[in-house]
């Protein structure tokens, strides 16, 4: 085999990391469905062989919305996605408008804690995942969340976990680590025209670059364009799929058993 310049290896392999290229760019991403928020992020978008940890001052600011374009558009690849322990149960016409996710969907609620560490940990190792979404007990350690990172890596599945804000100053083996807040809570009344106003701190990403100064984002409020029905030719599920109504809050994302 014919020997390589260090320049020819530099392009063969371009996931080698550089001092002099402090934002590396690596394929394993995907867009996050905003613009702006791509700019921000060093990979351009969301890592998909990754853990990922948003930490929010309370549930429902726009988490979920902010993730759903990018997994989304990750599904298009034939994956699922795994959600385990949602605080709320999934109520599918507030996913009408992702395609992927409504009919690609798994959602895991494991009865004992033992249960559901294993099913997170099966579900990221698993390859037939793009995407697993979690909501760990406060009992959940460093060392168990860096099992998950290695499995995460290890078999290119994205790992999205979603802990209180009390949590930013403990060490965390996540890749990226990002803070949200908002100025509206998420109960506030809101019309379908309005949109929800989102502070993004990211606080760590393994990539050799953090973005220190934090960043607005603005998301709409609405879940369904106010003239979306469901296609009379796809076959719905009665049991999840009810009447249709715009927009949609979280606690309409999901319903409380």
């Amino acid at each position: 085999m014919k020997d390589l310049t260090l320049t020819q290896i530099l392009h063969r392999y371009p996931n080698i990391w550089r001092a002099s290229n402090p934002k590396p760019k690596l394929s394993a991403n995907i867009p996050s469905g905003y613009a702006e928020l791509d700019k921000q992020l060093p990979l351009g978008g969301w890592p998909t062989n990754q853990l990922l940890e948003l930490l929010t001052q309370e549930t429902g600011i726009g988490e979920l919305k902010l993730l759903l374009p990018g997994l989304n558009h990750l599904l298009e690849e034939n994956l699922w996605l795994a959600w385990i322990n949602p605080p709320y149960r999934p109520y599918a016409p507030a996913l009408i408008n992702y395609d992927n996710i409504l009919s690609k969907s798994i959602f895991i609620t494991p009865k004992t804690e033992k249960d559901s560490l294993w099913a997170i940990e099966q579900c990221l190792s698993s390859i037939a995942c793009g995407a697993v979404l979690f909501w760990p007990s406060k009992q959940v350690g460093y060392a168990r969340l860096r099992r998950f990172a290695l499995a995460a890596k290890q078999n290119h599945t994205l790992g999205i976990f979603f802990r209180d804000a009390t949590w930013q100053n403990t060490s965390s083996p996540a890749h990226m680590r990002l803070s949200l807040q908002t100025l509206t809570g998420p109960n506030t009344n809101m019309n379908a025209n309005t949109k929800r106003q989102l502070t993004l701190n990211l606080l760590k990403c393994s990539d050799g670059y953090i973005q220190r100064k934090p960043f607005n984002l603005s998301i709409p409020n609405q879940w369904l364009k106010p003239s979306h029905h469901l296609n009379p030719k796809q076959p719905s599920d009665s049991k999840n799929i009810q009447n249709s109504r715009s927009p949609f809050s979280f606690k309409q994302l999901f319903k409380e058993e």
